[in-house]
């Protein structure tokens, strides 16, 4: 498991499968090592996708 620990607290757990994080500061891809900050949630879901598709190449 990795866990980026930041110094207002808070905590994100990057392993497991890619999926998106909503937080107070905004949209976040996170999963397999990611922690990928995006502008909102139809970005998030475009990168998801995005990535999917290199990782089944």
């Amino acid at each position: 498991m990795t866990t980026l620990k930041f110094t207002d607290g808070i905590q994100i757990d990057t392993s497991g499968p890619i999926r998106k994080l909503k937080l107070d500061d905004g949209w976040y891809v996170t999963g397999q090592g990611f922690l990928i900050p995006v502008k909102d949630e139809k970005e998030a879901d475009q990168e998801i996708n995005q990535l999917k598709a290199e990782g089944s190449k």
